[in-house]
């Protein structure tokens, strides 16, 4: 379990929304809390219904206007620029009291990189509170777009005379379903490893003042990760 903190500026395009969706789902939040969204309770429903996140609560914009310790990086915003031209600063923090520092003793801040936006979303994990649950099977509309999809349903059923009242038809199902499983997992598994390597690179890099090399390679490192989640994203529908 943990409780997610982020000053989105602005959650009006998919990138920032992406981003949102896949370090709401890698840090399994049970809370989120989003500042300066700029977008009325109408549109972050939608949102918050495609999470399946319970309750809610809003507060909508006027205008335009919307410590714990930490593991990592402690900058929490950046102006994305380099050399004497960047700016890192510590503007985001966590504010608890001792009563609640007593009650969660092992609570941990984590910054995670800032993807979509200047500012770093942050993660309140409580320990020992984390809970597992059983995935149960579906077929993806993602797989359809893997050429090797098609290779493992043939696999899994083979050719032969089979109808829905037939055992057979049942061992078919149930050996494809076990094939799809299995490669599921391992392309989901090739695509998170990516994935983390790429996120580690690029918090490493935004946690410096970065040369325009650098700052060139944080940028196409940003668009890769996009393409990855872009690609992720029928998971949520």
């Amino acid at each position: 379990m943990s409780v997610m903190a982020w000053n989105v500026r602005g959650l009006g395009n998919k990138e920032t929304v992406r981003a949102l969706k896949n370090a709401a789902f890698k840090f399994k939040s049970s809370v989120i809390f989003l500042s300066e969204t700029k977008k009325k309770k109408q549109y972050l429903e939608k949102i918050r219904m495609k999470m399946k996140m319970n309750g809610s609560f809003y507060v909508d914009p006027i205008g335009i206007a919307g410590e714990l310790p930490i593991k990592g990086r402690t900058f929490t915003w950046s102006n994305h620029r380099s050399d004497e031209d960047a700016i890192l600063e510590k503007l985001d923090r966590v504010l608890v009291s001792l009563e609640w520092s007593n009650a969660f003793p092992k609570a941990l801040r984590i910054l995670n990189a800032a993807l979509a936006s200047d500012h770093a979303p942050i993660f309140l994990l409580l320990k020992g509170v984390n809970k597992r649950y059983k995935k149960d099977f579906k077929f993806e509309a993602k797989w359809v777009l893997e050429e090797d999809c098609l290779e493992n349903v043939k696999e899994g059923w083979p050719l032969g005379n089979s109808n829905s009242y037939n055992p057979v038809f049942s061992k078919k199902l149930n050996k494809t379903r076990s094939k799809l499983r299995q490669w599921s997992k391992m392309k989901l598994r090739r695509n998170k490893n990516r994935e983390e390597e790429l996120k580690e690179k690029i918090k490493f890099l935004q946690g410096k003042q970065l040369s325009k090399n650098e700052l060139e390679d944080l940028r196409i490192m940003e668009m890769e990760l996009h393409k990855l989640w872009e690609s992720e994203e029928k998971y949520w529908h």
